[in-house]
This record gives C-alpha cells, structure tokens and sequence, in this order.
C-alpha cells in the first residue's frame, strides 16, 4: 500500500521534447498522496474496530472496512516467495477508499467546527487531485523532460 516498488510497463528516451534528455514512462502506481493517506485511514479503522470489539459494540461500516481489507490482503502473506505486483492492490481499493470516508465522516463529526473541518475535507480532495495531475504523465506515459520525470521519482526504488 505505500508503492515501494510500483510496476514499469514501459520506459523509453525518446527524442524531441525541447530538452536534451527525455523521458517517456508508463508506471502501475496510484496517486501517492492517496495512497499513502489511505494506509493510515486503514490502520485508523482498525483501531476503531478493535476499539468496537472491546466495547462489544456494533459498527457495521468498520466491519466491512476491515473484513474486505482482510479478505483481499491477508492471502498474500501466504505467498512471500511471490512477487506482489501493484495491480493487485485493485482488490481491496475500495476498501481502502472507504477507510478514507469513514475517517473524513470522523472529522466531519468531530467537536471541530463544521467549517473548519469542512475546510479541511475540501483541501485534502484538493491536495489528491492536485497530486494525480502532477503524476499523470507518468500514467499515461507522456513525453516530458528527464527533470520532469526524475521530479516525479519521490522514492529511489522508484527508479
């Protein structure tokens, strides 16, 4: 879940960008931001079902949180001789992406004020999306300069 080594399905240098060096790349990885604010929104759910469990309260939306991420990642600690490859990470997106609006209802809820955590809501979508279009070339595999994509390259085993 944090994309420490995503999927290259295509690299190439070509010519004719305006710049001596450029880069074409087509790479199996989500919007970091999200990804990474998705991790933590998992691991907030967890706590608040396990907060649940002793409480031997009933939150059905944590439960399925849990449970979907549980069905859809667990398997793989099975198999830690195989290569986990991005993609696979499809299965419990949704879950994931539950996780962050539970933990977005949680602020919305909060003793905050509503336009501040409103405030704060608006700016993370903001922030994401933001953060997708900087990455976009990288999905899409657009020819930008060398720069441009070593910009791109937050974490050295992206590379």
């Amino acid at each position: 879940m944090v994309m420490g080594r995503p999927t290259s399905f295509f690299y190439e240098s070509p010519k004719g960008c305006g710049s001596d060096n450029c880069a074409q790349e087509v790479l199996a990885m989500g919007t970091p931001l999200l990804w990474w604010a998705g991790t933590i929104a998992v691991a907030v759910a967890i706590g608040f079902w396990l907060r649940a469990l002793v409480k031997r309260t009933n939150e059905p939306a944590l439960n399925l949180i849990v449970l979907g991420m549980a069905a859809g990642y667990l398997p793989w600690f099975f198999f830690q001789s195989r290569t986990v490859f991005t993609f696979y990470a499809v299965i419990f997106e949704p879950f994931v992406i539950l996780a962050l609006v539970y933990c977005a209802k949680l602020l919305l809820d909060s003793s905050l004020k509503s336009g501040i955590s409103q405030a704060l809501v608006a700016a993370f979508v903001t922030v994401i999306f933001l953060n997708f279009v900087f990455f976009l070339p990288i999905f899409t595999g657009e020819v930008i300069t060398y720069d441009a994509w070593l910009q791109r390259m937050w974490l050295s085993s992206w590379i």
